[in-house]
Parts: structure tokens; sequence; C-alpha cells
């Protein structure tokens, strides 16, 4: 797994923007690879929640990112390592 957070907004998008990102975040979870996403509660950025296997296919999502690709936003990549889960069952557990 792979967390994009988009962290710095260079300036807000518009409305026509906003469409295209969620076009965009639709068609990956369709393909099985967004599990997860959201805005800050104060609109300073998002977390997302990639389901990958390599960490270039990671950046190459990343990379394609709208609000990235317009310039809007820069972000940070990083593996997420999952030790708990409880979102399926059964959970995974470190105990």
């Amino acid at each position: 797994m792979y967390v994009l957070q988009i962290v710095l907004f260079l300036r807000l998008p518009n409305e026509e923007e906003q469409k295209i990102h969620r076009i965009y975040l639709k068609k990956m979870a369709e393909k099985g690879k967004l599990k997860l996403a959201g805005r800050m509660s104060n609109d300073s950025g998002s977390f997302l929640l990639w389901e990958v296997d390599t960490l270039d296919e990671a950046k190459n999502i990343a990379m394609e990112e709208p609000y990235y690709k317009l310039g809007i936003s820069t972000f940070i990549l990083k593996e997420w390592k999952i030790i708990w889960n409880y979102f399926i069952h059964p959970p995974k557990s470190p105990v």
C-alpha cells in the first residue's frame, strides 16, 4: 500500500478541475487501485490510499493525479506497511 498526501495547494482548484480530479479518482477506484480518499478538514490537502504492487506504479499514478498534473498541488508519496486492518474480514492483526 502507498499513501499519497496532497500537501500543498499552490492555488485552489476551480469547479472544472475538481470534476477532473473526481473522475480520475473514480477511475482509479474502479481499477481497484484507490482504496480511501478524503480531504483534510482545513482544506489544506488530501489523503489518498493506493493499493499497488510497486513504488514505480505508485509514482506513475501520483504523477497522473490531475491536481499535480495541472500544477495545482504538490504531494508526498510514502509506502505504508499495514500491521492492523479491521476493514477486512477476518481482520489482520499482529496479535
